[in-house]
């Protein structure tokens, strides 16, 4: 068991926070920029419309991760590298809509640049959760950080928060992740929340690449307190991620959906009814209801009652007491009467 000590405590991130009393929502809007910073302004305050807490970017340069290109790869990361002329525009844009700005810095120059940004908030993508000095870097930052298990063992994640907790930061936040691109449902494993809490103690999320919305919901229903979904403004954009990201029409359904599933979550140990469950169950009491005539002095026994539903006489959950205390009818009544207490003595 790895103690991170979090669940039960507010870790702050500007003016929000993370808690286990509510869902953090974070449109990851990735490359879906089409390289153009007017689509990423716009995709923020889509974002910001349809519900978000926070945007996230991805700090990637070509020229910083690999040692070798192809042209495969050049022509890849012409459609998702973000300039970092962008880095200082995108944060102060995404103050004034009071969203918070953060991003994946996938190589080790990049957590400088955000720290120069001022981000409130650090991700550890997949890929960079098996680099351990990108990792300790970023948790000597002191902010707060979110870490994705999609490219790791339970072993390798676990390696990965002691790489993290060893610099004295215990601000980790962890996603349960698949790195499959769209994820199978009968691949998402969603289960493994419930795992991750028993496991680190700690905040739990889910970062989600299955089309629809159905998982994020049933993550939240499972505990996950941190919802990370890939968004973008036109799903006919020329950016990998474009055909499982949800539009904003479709995160909008979704942040509906979570925040309604934070209500149905709120617990009650029923030790009580609702005032309204409460009146409703008063109008379906079962009475006894006399099935043939009696005499006064007779005994009150079951066989001779029916149970109807009216708003007096004896309840049908404390007929035994009378009966178990000898209770006899002080004067005779006819089949179909409502008996009362009233109308008993007890021996």
């Amino acid at each position: 068991m790895i103690n991170l000590n979090t669940y039960n405590k507010k870790i702050d991130i500007g003016n929000k926070f993370i808690t286990n009393k509510g869902v953090f929502i974070i449109a990851e809007i990735g490359s879906n920029h089409n390289q153009d910073l007017d689509i990423a302004f716009q995709s923020i305050d889509a974002a910001v419309v349809a519900g978000a807490d926070a945007v996230k970017f991805q700090n990637i340069n070509l020229e910083k991760l690999y040692h070798k290109k192809d042209k495969d790869l050049i022509q890849l990361h012409k459609q998702i590298d973000l300039n970092i002329d962008w880095l200082f525009k995108l944060k102060e844009h995404c103050d004034k809509k009071n969203i918070i700005f953060f991003s994946s810095p996938t190589y080790l120059e990049a957590v400088d640049l955000l720290v120069e940004v001022g981000v409130e908030l650090f991700k550890i993508a997949s890929p960079q959760a098996n680099f351990p000095q990108l990792i300790k870097k970023v948790s000597k930052t002191g902010k707060p950080a979110i870490i994705s298990s999609g490219q790791s063992t339970l072993e390798a994640l676990k390696n990965s928060v002691c790489n993290f907790l060893s610099q004295g930061n215990d601000k980790l936040i962890i996603l349960h992740c698949n790195s499959i691109y769209p994820t199978p449902f009968e691949k998402v494993n969603l289960k493994m929340i419930e795992e991750l809490k028993k496991i680190f103690k700690g905040h739990i999320g889910f970062s989600d690449h299955t089309l629809g919305v159905s998982a994020p919901i049933s993550a939240v229903a499972l505990g996950a307190n941190v919802i990370e979904k890939h968004f973008v403004l036109n799903k006919n954009f020329n950016s990998p991620d474009a055909k499982f990201s949800l539009d904003p029409n479709e995160f909008k359904y979704m942040v509906k959906c979570i925040r309604e599933t934070e209500s149905i979550l709120i617990s009650n140990d029923r030790s009580y009814l609702h005032p309204v469950e409460e009146k409703y169950r008063k109008s379906f009491i079962y009475r006894a209801v006399l099935k043939r005539n009696i005499r006064e002095g007779d005994l009150l026994v079951e066989k001779d009652l029916n149970f109807l539903r009216a708003g007096t006489g004896i309840d049908a959950n404390d007929l035994d007491s009378y009966i178990n205390s000898g209770a006899r009818f002080k004067k005779s009544m006819k089949i179909g009467d409502l008996i009362n207490s009233c109308d008993l003595k007890l021996d």
